[in-house]
């Protein structure tokens, strides 16, 4: 078993890998027991689009819940409800938004899993003008149709907490904070979601990257519509975001394993990936790509003996261990 765990980690070496390889960046902490704990990036118009997308890298913390972003207001009668917001349910990303007027309506989708704790997940809400849907690291967590306008929010926009009904507070931290103006594909999302934009960006309207690593002021990189950050949160230096993506490995498997060198490798995901076999000792010994939905993989000309298929989409990374005997 040592010796095994010791050519693991040469291997982990020798492919430059790990459950860690990412980006460095500053990140702000959510304190959902201080009333201070929130980002309000104030109005405006521009935040809540007829067609758009919303993004956020999200950590969440063990007994949390709470608000990721939200400019809803609520007045009961002819004004109704107005705005959108994203929240977790549980430890599900939900994503709710203002269609109605007398009494408020609502259009709300809850993801289909759980979001990790204690690990960085990229998360992003698309409204297409006929559909919602929820997707971790660019992958679909649920769909619901629905062709409602969303009613422009005169709210203040936040981040950590809800607006209108206070105490929703987010225990947990956030990193680059998008709205955009367009209905973003999976492969848009898991294309960008790694890097920081520029501001340029087609279609984007609001970006705040809380990557300032000290003060109150948090830049907005499109239009200059700076947020404050309150004194119940705090900076986080050098954090790092993982990409070894559970949910992207979750979506393949690999059968039969071990196998006498052909491995069959079924998708979930419907989009190709490009993918690497290393030797236990770090050796490339095949590389290609994994097609949308199934594959199969030839090994019997190699020797018998543990191998590491590496796959990667965009910026999103995982590992799985494959045998031939």
């Amino acid at each position: 078993m040592k010796k095994i765990t010791k050519l693991f980690l040469c291997f982990l070496l020798c492919v430059g890998f790990t459950s860690i390889n990412a980006q460095t960046r500053n990140t702000l902490e959510f304190d959902a027991t201080n009333a201070a704990s929130l980002v309000n990036c104030g109005t405006s118009a521009s935040y809540s689009p007829a067609v758009f997308t919303a993004e956020a890298w999200v950590n969440i913390y063990a007994g949390g819940g709470g608000t990721i972003m939200s400019n809803v207001e609520y007045i009961d009668g002819g004004d109704g409800s107005r705005g959108f917001e994203i929240r977790l349910s549980g430890q599900k990303a939900e994503f709710n938004m203002a269609v109605g007027v007398a009494n408020g309506d609502w259009f709300g989708l809850i993801a289909n899993n759980d979001l990790p704790l204690n690990t960085w997940t990229h998360v992003a809400v698309v409204y297409d003008g006929s559909k919602s849907e929820i997707f971790y690291n660019g992958v679909s967590q649920g769909t619901l149709n629905g062709n409602n306008p969303i009613l422009v929010s005169q709210n203040d926009f936040y981040l950590g907490e809800h607006p209108f009904w206070p105490n929703r507070r987010l225990s947990g931290q956030l990193s680059d904070v998008r709205i955009w103006n367009v209905a973003r594909t999976a492969g848009e999302i898991q294309a960008s979601m790694g890097a920081f934009l520029s501001g340029s960006e087609t279609g984007l309207v609001a970006n705040w990257k809380l990557d300032e690593g000290s003060g109150t002021v948090i830049n907005e990189q499109v239009a200059n519509t700076n947020g404050t950050a309150g004194a119940g949160t705090t900076w986080q230096l050098n954090t790092i975001l993982s990409t070894h993506d559970v949910l992207l490995e979750n979506s393949f498997s690999v059968y039969p394993n071990p196998s006498k060198g052909v491995f069959e490798i079924k998708s979930s995901i419907n989009q190709a990936v490009d993918y690497k076999i290393y030797s236990i000792m770090g050796s490339l010994v095949k590389s290609g790509i994994l097609s949308k939905t199934f594959d199969s993989i030839d090994l019997s000309d190699n020797a018998e003996g543990l191998y590491i298929l590496k796959g990667n989409l965009g910026n999103r990374h995982f590992i799985k261990k494959i045998v031939v005997r």
